[in-house]
C-alpha cells in the first residue's frame, strides 16, 4: 500500500496535518512542508512542533511518548494513610463475604 500524499501547515498559533488532496492555497502566515519526514517528531503533539531550515523538530525538550512512560504514568501512587485503609477495607470485604457465606 502506497502512503497517502500529506502536508504539515504551520501557522503563527497552530500546526496541523492534512492528508489526502494537497491543496495548493497558501496564506503569507503558513508555511507548509509536503510530505515531511515526521521520525524526529514520532511521539510528540504536533503543538510541539517548529520547523527549522525546513526540518519539523521538537519545539521543547520532551520525552516521546513509549509504552514505558505511559505506564509509569498511569501507575497508581498511594500514601501510606491510604495503603492501611485500603487493607483495612479489604479485610472488611473479607469478612462479610465470609459471614454471607457461613449463614
Amino acid at each position: 500500500m502506497a502512503k497517502d500524499k500529506f502536508m504539515v501547515i504551520f501557522t503563527l498559533d497552530n500546526v496541523r496535518i492534512q492528508y489526502g488532496t494537497v491543496c495548493s492555497i497558501t496564506s503569507h502566515d503558513q508555511e507548509i512542508v509536503y510530505n515531511p519526514d515526521l521520525s524526529a517528531v514520532h511521539g510528540i503533539p504536533p503543538h510541539m512542533w517548529k520547523l527549522v531550515d525546513g526540518k519539523i523538530v521538537s519545539n521543547v525538550p520532551v520525552e516521546p511518548i513509549t509504552p514505558a512512560v505511559v505506564s509509569q504514568a498511569m501507575a497508581p501512587s498511594f500514601t501510606k494513610k491510604q495503603k492501611v485503609l485500603m487493607g483495612l477495607l479489604a479485610m472488611i470485604v473479607v469478612t462479610i463475604l465470609y459471614l454471607l457465606i457461613r449463614h
